[in-house]
């Protein structure tokens, strides 16, 4: 918990099995766990959080992924969100922030990453709808780049004659009433017309 000009109030106790560093050492410098870049995305997201409040947007801030320096020198990560807290009127009086380790997830991820770009097979991940990651070998074989793909919807891929019946297949196989791979067309750079045979599944990614 901070006041609004970002002096430190409270700390919980589990700060001590996340950091090594006691409660009194992290209230007397609570920047010691953090990067130079860290307070830097921190300052940024709080001001944004405070401006929007002055626009009308209530709430609490997106979460954000910030790495933190333990007593004993390692790093971990840590995904982190602020809301306001506010006095009977609703006036802003301070900060309240949470702190939640990420390690272990963002282990995972790197793994996956490497696996995946070592893959011989193309790897893409959806979500909202949308293309968050492709490996290597999925952009060999399209002849795109990320940034052409990233945040495109993936059926424009398709040709417009199949892209019901590929995403009703892809819905059955993600709903268990399909186990064997099913088979389409894509259109690549230029028109470049492929064919591949697919299998999909649900993950947690990124949180």
């Amino acid at each position: 918990v901070m006041d609004l000009r970002g002096h430190h109030l409270y700390f919980s106790p589990s700060v001590v099995r996340q950091t090594g560093y006691s409660i009194e050492e992290i209230m007397a410098e609570p920047t010691r766990v953090m990067t130079e870049a860290g307070i830097e995305c921190a300052r940024k997201a709080i001001e944004e959080r405070m401006n929007l409040d002055k626009m009308g947007h209530k709430g609490a801030s997106k979460p954000m992924e910030l790495e933190v320096i333990r007593k004993d020198g390692s790093r971990a990560w840590t995904e982190t969100s602020w809301n306001l807290l506010r006095d009977g009127n609703g006036k802003p009086v301070g900060i309240i922030g949470s702190v939640r380790d990420i390690t272990e997830r963002k282990r995972a991820e790197q793994l996956f990453r490497t696996l995946a770009d070592n893959s011989p097979v193309s790897i893409y991940i959806i979500q909202d709808g949308r293309f968050c990651f492709l490996n290597r070998h999925f952009l060999m074989e399209t002849m795109c780049s990320a940034d052409e793909l990233i945040g495109e919807k993936p059926l424009r891929r398709l040709s417009p004659r199949e892209r019901n019946r590929i995403a009703q297949q892809a819905s059955a196989m993600l709903n268990g009433q399909r186990s064997e791979p099913y088979e389409f067309r894509y259109v690549g750079r230029k028109g470049r017309t492929r064919w591949v045979i697919e299998r999909v599944a649900r993950i947690e990614y990124e949180g």
